[in-house]
C-alpha cells in the first residue's frame, strides 16, 4: 500500500536554484524542503514534491484529484482511505 514508504527528512533549507535567497528569505514559492529517499533501498529521490495533508488543505485537494484521477483502484482506495482518517 501506499503507507509503506518512510517519511522524508526535512532538509535545511539552503540557497539553491529552488530556494532564492537562502534559508534566511520569506520567500514562500516552490523550494528544496524535503530529501527523499526509495523505502526498498535508500537510494535519493530527484524531481519530486512532498505533501502535507496533515497539516495542508490544499495537499488534501491535491490527493483526492489524484485518486480520482489514477488508474489505479487499490491505490485511489488507499488515498481516500488516509484522507479520510485525517480528516475525522
Amino acid at each position: 500500500g501506499m503507507m509503506d514508504a518512510e517519511p522524508a527528512a526535512p532538509e535545511p533549507e539552503a540557497s539553491t536554484p529552488e530556494t532564492p535567497g537562502g534559508a534566511d528569505a520569506k520567500y514562500e514559492g516552490l523550494k528544496v524542503k524535503y530529501r527523499v529517499f526509495k523505502a526498498r533501498d535508500n537510494s535519493p529521490v530527484e524531481n519530486c514534491f512532498v505533501l502535507r495533508p496533515d497539516k495542508d488543505a490544499a495537499a488534501r485537494s491535491a490527493l483526492r484529484a489524484y485518486a480520482f484521477a489514477t488508474p489505479n483502484r487499490e491505490l485511489a482506495a488507499d488515498i481516500r482511505a488516509w484522507l479520510d482518517s485525517i480528516e475525522a
